[in-house]
């Protein structure tokens, strides 16, 4: 169907000018209510005999689909012209705020001039085409990329194999749309002093003892990264590595030089570096992780040093450091959990973390400052449990070994711990808690990304080299221990190699892409790139689905992905719209599934 027509009348009034009445003011709306505009002259008409020069500004705000904006006369009288339209004004992106400017100039003889009140003006809006004659989706950009990934080098990893810089050439040189440098807010930087010797570090045994195995390298470099997650989830770091007089001026260099990388890889509309870190909170054992992702660059980002979960391991604490951010930089800022599948509960859990009922402020807090889930990745698949769901033959993907205790194995998962820990049976939970508590702290979309700590954000199969170096294919590969403790022993085969985040943004910048996130117009993948649209209505059609891009109809038929669909009919059911695409060189596509959750 046609986009909608704007229809706005060109009125002129006196300006002091004997007998010639030329300013025009519109006032323009769209049928469907989604294109909002109202439009005023900018200072007066400039008159030059018989020609009147008219500039002025439309104030759009839009709802609906993105368009091509046109202003043109639908009605001139004899006598009278209109120089410089039809004009285009736009293209107008869906969800676009701001000014758009122009001017024409209108030029009269006498019988004109009499005539001038009959001119009407139309602003239309218009599908956008490329060369082929194909339709443009002006509004949505499919985007793939990697929204938590490590350098080992100038983070608190283990050893010394990669930098920041190599994670954006990799991401780049492997067709990524963007890239996120998650490094560990705890201890920023302590990987590089430990494996240089720090002489301040050197003082303690066990960070001595740590430096030693890491020079060694191999499997003792390994072992040093499963003794320091477990001594932060214990409790039971060094001193020296917690004494903030050691760490904070390492880490403000590192964080400083973090962002200066992503400055200098940052491509607007072709590749970007989005800015931020990973919070990991793990209380005993139990992973509840959260990468932080900043909306801005490097000016506003390096006012404030990562929080940190060795300052404080409550969820709400780091969301009170994001609302510091926001009032006192002016940027944004959201959080995305990960890795329920191992929090033995705690991720998804009916109890804030102090075991204390969730109260109105939690779940408007947790609604607010974390819209999405990372629900696939390296250590496992969190959407679904086969216990959980035991309709669905799909519902055991990436479970195995993952699902017999928590991050460190210190403590080991019972059945009734699943209900806290899958994205599905926390969708169903959160429309309970909305309905009890007025929101739903687990309204989220979901993305997938790596969690590799090499650098390498490839995400093949039968290309996999591991999440940290020691794990780099070998012929002893398929039995390497990752983890082993309380009888329970977690192998390197067992991890995935990881997910992707798609997201639908109006262009490649680093603003574009984060609204998406807010928005929740984003979704996972195992690390296919598979192209998917999903719209949900009240009125879709068979046809609907014949077009060649269905965001054409969807935005002004529905909401995408992410949205609220509301107002439905009495008595009416939603309709779906969806469209996927296989990924070129990827297996052929199935099936589409909807899984439905609801409240009895």
């Amino acid at each position: 169907p046609a986009p909608p027509a704007i229809l706005a009348a060109l009125a002129w009034a006196a300006v002091g000018l004997v007998g010639l009445r030329c300013a025009p003011v519109f006032e323009l709306e769209a049928t469907r209510g989604e294109l909002v505009v109202r439009a005023s002259p900018v200072g007066a008409p400039r008159v030059e005999g018989a020609r009147v020069a008219v500039d002025f500004a439309l104030s759009v705000a839009n709802e609906g689909p993105g368009v091509v904006a046109v202003l043109e006369a639908t009605s001139v009288p004899d006598g009278a012209s209109l120089d410089g339209l039809p004009l285009e004004l736009g293209p107008v992106a869906r969800g676009a705020r701001g000014p758009l400017s122009g001017g024409f100039t209108a030029v009269f003889d006498a019988q004109g001039y009499l005539r001038a009140d009959e001119i009407r003006l139309a602003l239309t809006t218009e599908t956008a085409r490329d060369a082929a004659g194909f339709e443009v989706d002006r509004f949505g950009e499919w985007l793939v990329g990697d929204l938590h990934v490590h350098a080992t080098g100038a983070s608190n990893d283990t050893d010394d194999q990669s930098r920041p810089a190599d994670i954006k050439r990799v991401a780049r040189e492997r067709g990524l749309d963007f890239v996120v440098l998650t490094d560990h807010a705890e201890g920023l930087g302590i990987g590089v002093e430990l494996l240089d010797g720090n002489p301040t570090l050197m003082e303690d045994k066990d960070a001595k003892r740590w430096h030693e195995m890491m020079v060694a390298g191999g499997e003792q470099a390994r072992q040093v990264g499963v003794e320091i997650p477990a001594a932060l989830a214990s409790g039971t770091l060094p001193q020296v590595i917690q004494d903030p007089k050691v760490l904070v001026p390492i880490a403000k260099g590192v964080w400083a030089e973090n962002n200066r990388i992503a400055e200098q890889f940052y491509e607007p509309r072709r590749f970007t570096t989005l800015i931020g870190y990973e919070w990991t909170s793990v209380p005993n054992g139990n992973n509840l992780h959260r990468n932080v992702i900043l909306r801005d660059g490097k000016d506003r980002a390096d006012q404030l040093l990562p929080f940190s979960s060795m300052q404080s391991e409550d969820p709400e604490d780091l969301w009170a450091w994001m609302e510091k951010y926001e009032s006192q930089t002016g940027g944004r800022a959201l959080a995305i959990p990960h890795n329920g599948n191992l929090s033995n509960g705690r991720m998804f859990a009916l109890v804030d973390f102090e075991g204390e009922p969730l109260t109105p402020n939690y779940v408007e807090r947790r609604a607010r400052w974390e819209p999405l889930y990372e629900v696939t990745q390296i250590k496992g698949d969190g959407e679904a449990h086969p216990e959980l769901s035991p309709n669905d033959e799909l519902a055991g993907y990436g479970v195995e070994g993952w699902d017999n205790g928590n991050l460190t194995l210190q403590e080991l998962e019972t059945p009734e711990m699943r209900s806290g820990e899958y994205a599905r049976e926390a969708l169903k939970q959160g429309l309970k808690l909305e309905s009890s508590l007025g929101a739903n702290p687990f309204k989220f979309g979901m993305v997938g990304s790596t969690d590799a700590h090499t650098a390498l954000t490839g995400v093949e199969e039968d290309n996999f080299f591991g999440k940290q170096a020691p794990y780099e294919p070998s012929p002893e590969r398929a039995m390497h221990v990752s983890k082993e403790l309380n009888g329970v022993t977690r192998y390197a085969w067992q991890y995935l190699a990881g997910g992707r985040a798609a997201v639908w943004a109006t262009e490649n910048t680093r603003e574009a892409i984060w609204d998406a996130l807010e928005r929740k117009e984003v979704y996972a993948t195992t690390g296919s790139r598979m192209k998917v649209r999903f719209f949900g209505g009240w009125d879709f059609d068979p046809n609907d689905a014949e077009l060649r891009d269905i965001g054409t109809v969807g935005y002004v038929k529905g909401v995408p992905m992410g949205g609220d669909l509301t107002h439905g009919p009495d008595g009416g059911s939603p309709t779906f719209l969806i469209q996927a695409s296989r990924d070129p060189i990827g297996a052929n596509l199935d099936r589409v599934q909807i899984v439905k959750g609801w409240l009895d």
